[in-house]
């Protein structure tokens, strides 16, 4: 995803599924969802999520253009926490799993690249056999 959110065109009808899936899942997070995991002994709901809700289906069915800054910081945030995530996600499993996998080879004396430099060898390219047209054994 290389597109910048400003030279990405968002019609109406985005802004629409934007404030429809905005304010249900505001109301889903936050008035069901953390109410019931963090606080199961009370038995009053919020009720300001479903109030956000209804103010975000009211602007995407009324208004949905005045939904366009609200959708342009979202994406924007979207953007910047997707660049950290996978810089995280990548690192994390550079260094638990490929690194320690580099460190196990080292120390065993493994050198799947054979990089050893033999001060006599001519060349180091590994000669293949020339195969027959027809077979169709590694055709590529």
């Amino acid at each position: 995803m290389t597109a910048d959110t400003q030279t990405v065109e968002v019609t109406k009808s985005d802004l629409r599924k934007f404030g429809f899936i905005m304010g249900g899942m505001i109301a889903l997070m936050f008035g069901l969802f953390f109410p019931w995991v963090f606080d199961k002994t009370s038995e009053n709901w919020p009720i300001w999520p479903f109030i956000v809700m209804v103010v975000f289906f009211a602007l995407a069915i009324v208004m949905p253009e005045i939904l366009r800054p609200v959708n342009h910081y979202w994406l924007k945030i979207g953007n910047v926490l997707g660049f950290i995530n996978s810089r995280i996600i990548l690192g994390a499993m550079f260094y638990l799993m490929i690194f320690p996998i580099g460190m196990i080879l080292k120390v065993l004396g493994k050198d799947s690249m054979e990089r050893k430099l033999e001060e006599k060898a001519e060349t180091y390219r590994k000669i293949t056999k020339v195969r027959e047209k027809d077979h169709l054994k590694k055709p590529f």
